[in-house]
């Protein structure tokens, strides 16, 4: 946890240095394309000053750009938390490795987090806290915890506090070695006790640090033994918040945050804001550099919320918050009165206000700034969309797999239950079975938290580890 971060500007001089090199190691070919190397460029006078949302359009490189960045954020000593939905995982370890940039895998459960401290894998495996670039699914957090939830799911927090006082006052808490609810399978209790023990020790020694005084506070906030009732970690509940930091610590502080589809989960309650919020850890002088494909579609809280995502100043908020609904109004009036000529000139001030408020935080391309796109129209004389075909495409459904039969019927089928639905769950299931031809359906299910709680739910390593191991008491 000891960061040595040269700071922005020196971040800032890696970028220009990725744009002059036009390309990363032995790749022949340059990494990023004219496009990119101007967002770059862009991003490099940003940064050292505030949080950057990149709103390219769909296509145009987003990814590679942000990889750009950690590897820039990475080579001046900095840490990077890449917060991505569940199902872009692969996605970004693609383009982390085309970029040169090590990352561990797409952390998505609690138990793949303690699981790192595993006995048998403590020699092979670095803490979480150790890595350079950690990547979090969105639903990572999204831990379903109750009375009768497994010990492991929510005792870091008091293996942690106990370790701590053990550190730094000489002795275990009272109690407990003898509590029941810490008498878990062996393997469990190995590894939760090597995580408790490897945050603590990452904390720097000297009660003025700040990784030392907020883990001081954090367990005055601790009750004992009351940290050992299950029930205190639900959501709401007063242990939920202490778990969340405790995790974030044992996955260290971070110098940039990076946000994919960072429009996504909007409310205060969803998996990414509790991420954002309670959970990820940052230093001092972080970035947030968010990434949204769809900035044309959001309305005025939604932009609201995006800004504050990364990581605004009240007074910059107030300033464009002010600038964006004076836009949205100007939007309404020369939609109603377009040949009012003042309503027209109305707009294009607030359209121009709107744009300079944004300048500072929003990069956006669309597709007529791609050099192919620019080319195609060159040498076709046709609109710059013309390169899009789309055509009807039959499928036998007989010859599909069990599966995709099953994503056919469901889709046909949502086209009938919506029927007698409120409007909000109705155009929700009309969305689903309209999307489900590209993908965009499925995708949204399997990005569900739901589905993510279901897949990561069970540590089944840790139970085959006991089947093998003799069982031993505590």
């Amino acid at each position: 946890m000891n960061q040595q971060f040269q700071g922005w500007q020196v971040v800032a001089d890696k970028l220009l240095e990725l744009v002059q090199q036009q390309g990363f190691g032995t790749n022949p070919s340059p990494w990023l394309n004219q496009g990119q190397c101007a967002s770059v460029r862009a991003l490099a006078k940003r940064l050292p000053v505030n949080g950057v949302i990149v709103a390219d359009e769909v296509g145009m490189g987003k990814t590679r750009i942000a990889v750009a960045v950690i590897r820039a954020v990475v080579a001046a000593g900095g840490r990077v938390a890449v917060l991505v939905p569940p199902v872009l995982g692969y996605q970004w370890q693609e383009e982390l490795s085309r970029g040169e940039v090590k990352a561990a895998p797409l952390l998505r459960s609690l138990w793949q987090y303690i699981s790192v401290w595993d006995s048998e894998q403590v020699a092979e495996q670095k803490p979480w806290f150790a890595e350079s670039v950690v990547m979090v699914s969105h639903g990572f957090s999204n831990w379903r915890l109750g009375q009768d939830s497994h010990a492991w799911r929510w005792a870091l927090l008091p293996e942690v506090y106990a370790h701590w006082r053990k550190k730094t006052q000489g002795r275990f808490p009272r109690g407990y070695f003898q509590n029941e609810a810490l008498n878990y399978p062996w393997a469990e209790y190995v590894s939760m006790k090597n995580a408790a023990t490897s945050i603590c020790n990452a904390i720097p020694a000297g009660s003025q640090h700040p990784l030392y005084q907020q883990m001081d506070a954090l367990i005055n906030r601790t009750p004992w033994p009351g940290a050992l009732d299950a029930s205190e970690y639900k959501r709401y509940e007063a242990l939920r918040p202490c778990l969340e930091e405790v995790v974030g610590l044992g996955l260290g502080h971070f110098d940039l945050v990076v946000i994919d589809e960072a429009h996504k989960s909007r409310n205060d309650d969803s998996g990414l804001s509790g991420l954002l919020g309670r959970l990820i850890q940052t230093s001092s002088d972080s970035r947030r550099f968010a990434m949204t494909a769809t900035p044309v579609e959001l309305d005025v809280s939604q932009w609201q919320q995006i800004l504050r995502r990364i990581g605004l100043k009240p007074e910059q908020l107030q300033v464009v918050e002010s600038a964006v609904t004076g836009y949205a109004h100007a939007v309404q009036q020369v939609r109603a009165s377009p040949s009012d000529a003042a309503v027209r000139a109305a707009y294009a001030a607030a359209a121009a206000s709107f744009q300079a408020a944004l300048s500072p935080f929003v990069l956006r391309r669309d597709k007529r700034e791609d050099q192919a796109v620019q080319q195609f129209v060159k040498a076709t004389q046709l609109s710059h969309d013309a390169y899009r075909q789309e055509r009807d495409i039959a499928i036998d459904v007989a010859t599909l797999d069990p599966a995709w039969q099953q994503a056919v019927c469901a889709a046909e089928a949502l086209s009938v239950v919506t029927v007698g639905l409120r409007d909000s769950q109705n155009e929700q299931l009309k969305r689903l079975r309209l999307t489900m031809g590209n993908g965009h359906g499925l995708a949204a299910v399997i990005d569900s938290p739901s589905y993510v709680a279901e897949q990561d739910s069970e540590p089944m390593s840790w139970r085959q580890i006991n089947q093998q191991r003799q069982t031993k008491p505590r």
